[in-house]
């Protein structure tokens, strides 16, 4: 038996693609070869396939700027985006409530939620020092 492929939920693909960047005509035709419609999303995607669509989204709307500034931009674009989703709206409401140490205490979790890889860890180093790993 094969391991499961890691997977992400169509919100993220919606806080990106459609919230963020518009989900216009020409980003559709973009994505439509990785399988990805954005008038009819699945309910979820290989991760490979949400790289896929980055690596295309960053050279349509950023064909002048290198590829990782190109991505840097785009992770700009998906925290705006996400704040729009349902679940983006739910989670951005609750982190105001907690504060600033038990909000990055819960970072990890909120960082690997909806997936179905990585890990995150924050440990406190020194008072508002934290050190963060993400590994996969």
């Amino acid at each position: 038996m094969s391991p499961q492929q890691p997977r992400l939920p169509s919100s993220v693909f919606e806080a990106l693609f459609i919230k963020s960047m518009g989900g216009g005509p020409e980003l559709r035709a973009q994505l439509l070869p990785f399988g990805v419609d954005l008038n009819r999303l699945a309910p979820e995607y290989a991760a490979l396939t949400m790289y896929e669509c980055v690596q295309a989204a960053a050279k349509f709307a950023y064909a002048d700027l290198p590829p990782n500034e190109a991505q840097r931009q785009l992770g700009r674009r998906f925290t705006q985006g996400f704040k729009e989703t349902l679940v983006g709206s739910v989670v951005i409401a609750g982190l105001g409530l907690l504060g600033p140490e038990r909000l990055i205490g819960r970072l990890p979790r909120l960082w690997t939620v909806g997936q179905s890889f990585g890990k995150c860890l924050a440990t406190r180093i020194g008072e508002r020092h934290w050190q963060w790993e993400y590994s996969h």
